[in-house]
C-alpha cells in the first residue's frame, strides 16, 4: 500500500508553489525530525542549509554500519531524508535551528528543526520520544503533571524561532510526543504568534491534563489544531483531547501503527476511516480508568518506581530492554523484588492490564472517502 515515501516518488516532481502544503508533508518532515542532525544543522539561524546539501553530508557522516545500529524511528527518518533529497518538493527547502537534548537530572528529552519550505511559511518540527528512557519517563510524567521540561522549552524554540523569522507565518507539527509539544507550544505562545499560526499538526500524539484543556488558551487555539491518528491509536488516545480527531488506515496492525510509514495515502491526502478500533477504545478506557483510581502523589510514586527498577537493571535505552527478552524479564523481576508491596501491585496492575486489553485488539473500522481541505 502507498505510504510517504510513495508520496515523495509520485509528487515529489511538485513544488510548494505548484501544490501547497498538505497533511501529508507535515507527517513527512515530522518524521524525519526523528533523524540525528548534530552538526550538519546549526542551532541558530545563522547559516540554513538545504535538504539536499544535508541529506549528502548526513550519509558521508553515517556509513551503512553506523546506520543499521541506528533504532527504526531514526532508520525510518534516513530513509524519507534521502527520499526528500531526491525530490524537487523537499531538496532546496533549508533546515535550520536544530536543537537536541536530553538532561537525565531535569528528566528532559527534546529535540526539533526548522524547516523553511521557500513560501510565506515555515513549518516547526518537533520531535517524538527517542530510543532514551528518559524520554519515555518524560511522557509518562505527563499522566500527573503539566507544563514538563521538554514542553516549556518546546514554547520557548518557537518563540526564539519567530522572533529570527518575523514576517512568516508557522506550521506546527510532530509525531507521537511531539505532537503534543506543538500543540503546547501554540496554546502557550503569545496573542500575535497564535495569529500566525495556520495550522498545529498532532499526529498520534497525546492530550494534555483537564487544567491545560479548561484553559482560555486551549479555547483560543482549538479551531487550528489537527490530530490524526491511526485506526489502532494507542498513544494518541492518551489523556485527554478536545478536538475532533482524523482516523487514517494503516498497513500495520495494532501498537505498530504508531509507525507513521505505515499510514496510507492516496493523492495528497491520508486514507480515511470511520472511527478507531474497539481495542484501542478499550485501552483507552483502561489507562483512563488507572489514572482516575490513583491521585496524583501515587501516580508519581508508580511512575518513578518503574523507572528506577529500569534504570537500576542497567537500561538506558528502550532497545536494551527489547534484547534477549527473556534475561532482561529476569532481570526485572529481580529488581521489583526490592520495591515496595503496593508500588510492586501498582506496577503490576498496570502492565497485566494494558497486555490482556492489547492481546483483545480489534480492527472494525471501515473506509471512507473523505477528501479534506488543502492548507491555505
Amino acid at each position: 500500500m502507498a505510504n510517504m515515501i510513495s508520496y515523495l516518488d509520485w509528487r515529489g516532481d511538485l513544488t510548494f508553489m505548484q501544490s501547497r502544503f498538505n497533511e501529508v508533508d507535515n507527517l513527512i518532515l515530522a518524521q524525519m525530525c526523528y533523524a540525528p542532525l548534530e552538526d550538519l544543522v546549526c542551532e541558530d539561524g545563522s547559516e540554513p542549509r538545504t535538504v539536499e546539501e544535508i541529506a549528502n553530508a548526513y550519509f558521508e557522516k553515517y556509513s551503512e554500519e553506523k546506520r543499521a545500529a541506528m533504532d527504526s524511528q531514526e532508520m525510518r527518518a534516513t530513509q524519507v531524508l534521502a527520499r526528500m533529497a531526491q525530490s524537487n518538493r523537499f531538496r532546496y527547502c533549508t533546515l535550520s535551528f536544530y536543537r537536541s537534548q536530553t538532561d537525565v537530572k531535569m528528566e528532559k528529552q527534546f529535540a526539533a528543526v526548522v524547516v523553511d519550505i521557500g513560501t510565506d511559511a515555515i513549518y516547526l518540527a518537533y520531535r517524538g520520544t527517542d530510543n532514551t528512557l528518559i524520554g519515555w519517563k518524560e511522557d509518562f510524567n505527563m499522566c500527573y503533571a503539566s507544563h514538563l521540561q521538554a514542553q516549556t522549552e518546546a514554547l520557548s524554540y518557537f518563540t526564539q524561532v519567530a522572533e529570527h523569522y518575523a514576517g512568516k507565518k508557522y506550521f506546527l507539527g510532530g509525531h507521537s510526543k511531539g505532537g503534543n509539544l506543538a500543540v503546547y507550544a501554540a496554546i502557550m505562545c503569545n496573542e500575535q504568534l497564535k495569529k500566525r499560526i495556520i495550522r498545529v499538526y498532532n499526529n498520534d500524539g497525546p492530550g494534555f491534563r483537564r487544567d491545560i484543556i479548561e484553559t482560555s488558551e486551549y479555547r483560543q487555539i482549538l479551531p487550528k489544531i489537527r490530530t490524526i491518528v491511526p485506526e489502532s491509536s494507542i498513544v494518541g488516545m492518551l489523556l485527554e483531547h478536545e478536538e475532533e480527531y482524523t482516523v487514517v488506515r494503516s498497513s500495520q496492525s495494532g501498537g505498530m501503527q504508531h509507525d507513521a510509514t505505515s499510514w496510507e495515502v492516496l493523492g495528497r491526502h491520508f486514507i480515511y476511516l470511520e472511527a478507531v478500533s474497539e481495542g484501542s477504545r478499550r485501552i483507552d478506557k483502561t489507562i483512563t480508568a488507572w489514572l482516575s483510581e490513583l491521585s496524583q502523589e501515587d501516580l508519581k510514586e508508580t511512575v518513578d518506581a518503574l523507572f528506577s527498577v529500569l534504570m537500576a537493571a542497567g537500561f538506558s535505552t528502550v532497545s536494551s530492554i527489547q534484547k534477549e527478552p527473556l534475561k532482561n524479564a529476569l532481570t526485572l523481576l529481580r529488581e521489583m523484588n526490592h520495591l515496595e508491596p503496593e508500588k510492586k501491585k501498582l506496577i503490576s496492575g498496570v502492565i497485566s492490564s494494558l497486555v490482556k486489553e492489547g492481546n483483545r485488539t480489534v480492527r472494525k473500522a471501515i473506509p471512507l472517502g473523505i477528501e479534506s481541505e488543502e492548507e491555505p
